[in-house]
């Protein structure tokens, strides 16, 4: 049996954001806390009219600096689906970001075994590290769902 390289390396990065996600919530679980009511603040099916953020500012676990996080609830209009909310959060810092740093943040915002992140690199390259990024997950009535499934999780809500 073989095994992928690329397989191994995404979970060794998925086991390092998560064992960093703990090592968050042991050290920094007031300002996760904060951006998790946030979030939770327009609980699903309460319609959300307009964005929602919350935004906080906490020492880099990994470097040096300091990171901003805002955590947003996207309103009904931004929906990619019916029944299919939106909640984003980003992380930017004034140098590069450590490896492994903005996704074990995202992990303890959005839960451990949340679905899986959709990046967006707002800077940096393909050899740079990026000074920031924004995650975003999508989430029904029952929880952060896969990307691929928000399209037949919308059909489905309409019918």
């Amino acid at each position: 049996m073989t095994v992928e390289a690329r397989l191994v390396n995404a979970d060794l990065r998925r086991k390092r954001s998560v064992d960093l996600a703990q090592l968050i919530h042991e050290q920094h679980g007031g300002p996760v806390t904060a951006l998790r009511a946030g979030l939770l603040a327009y609980p699903y099916p309460q319609p959300v009219l307009g964005w929602h953020r919350v935004r906080t500012v906490v020492p880099a676990m990994r470097g040096t600096g300091e990171l901003t996080l805002v955590a947003s609830t996207a309103p009904d209009t931004s929906s990619p689906a019916t029944g299919v909310g939106i909640w984003e959060l980003a992380v930017t810092g004034s140098e590069p970001l450590a490896r492994g740093e903005a996704e074990g943040w995202a992990r303890a915002v959005f839960g451990y075994r949340c679905a899986p992140l959709v990046y967006r690199r707002r800077s940096g390259g393909l050899f740079h590290r990026p000074t920031g990024v924004e995650f975003v997950v999508f989430h029904g009535v029952h929880g952060p769902m896969h990307p691929s499934d928000v399209e037949e999780y919308g059909a489905n809500a309409c019918a």
